[in-house]
């Protein structure tokens, strides 16, 4: 069992001290007790992340569990073994009107709209004329009982028993051709913009590698990592398919949608 102090160290930032606060008083719960304790909001990936390797480096059983594949936002639990109980869900909202079709903001929007904490929810992703969103159960019954549009929409709310069924990140896929896998060389292909823009946005803090702001413009990146860049988009890194003559590397991108 760690300090306060020391368990702040996990982060590296300084802000948000009384967040950190409530993730520590649920980890003493289990490392004194040797008892699950989940957290029972859903944490952004600068949080989860580092719970992450905190825990396997402390060989504390976790979970950490955001349903959808890629999820961003996800819940974390400390002394998590198989059965144990699970503190969120998955619902479906269904655009009951024709006319209309409805997008993520609007779905986000109408759920906080009923004054709901934006950490009781999770990511959402929209299919055709559903929105698969995760949610804390505690909120669930709220949400059946008072959401009944989406905007002028009518809408269904139907909680989803099939997890394996949930949809996944749809994507666009395409190829860019770098130098290198160096983060400077990478966000200016993805980003369509100069090599030095690129470093701007960097040093900005703009740009995130898998889910953390990354300011080394050398850094190279990995196959399977995912880059996101400030009013462009989040990217999926894959292989490298050839080389040009000129030997540069033509590599596999997935952007999501």
């Amino acid at each position: 069992m760690i300090t306060k102090e020391n368990f702040y160290k996990i982060f590296p930032f300084q802000e948000e001290e009384s967040f950190k606060s409530q993730i520590y008083e649920k980890y003493l719960l289990a490392a004194r007790n040797n008892q699950y304790s989940p957290i029972k909001f859903y944490l952004s990936p600068k949080y989860w992340v580092y719970l992450k390797d905190f825990c396997e480096r402390e060989n504390m059983p976790y979970l950490c569990e955001g349903f959808f594949e890629e999820a961003e936002r996800k819940l974390f639990s400390f002394n998590y073994y198989p059965g144990d109980n699970v503190q969120g869900t998955v619902i479906a909202i269904k655009n009951k009107s024709k006319f209309r079709a409805l997008y993520h903001k609007d779905y986000l929007g109408s759920i906080l709209g009923l004054g709901i904490d934006r950490n009781t929810i999770g990511d959402i992703i929209v299919q055709n004329d559903v929105a698969y969103v995760a949610v804390l159960k505690d909120i669930l019954p709220f949400i059946q009982n008072n959401l009944l549009t989406i905007g002028k929409n009518p809408c269904e709310i139907v909680p989803v028993d099939d997890f394996n069924k949930l949809p996944a990140a749809e994507f666009e896929e395409f190829n860019i051709i770098v130098t290198s896998r160096r983060l400077d060389n990478m966000v200016s292909a993805l980003g369509s913009f100069s090599r030095g823009e690129a470093v701007k946005y960097i040093d900005r803090g703009l740009v995130l590698v898998n889910y953390l702001e990354a300011k080394e413009k050398s850094l190279m990146v990995k196959e399977g990592s995912t880059i996101s860049i400030r009013g462009k988009g989040k990217f999926k890194v894959f292989n490298t398919v050839n080389n040009t003559k000129s030997g540069r590397s033509v590599i596999r991108i997935n952007k999501f949608i």
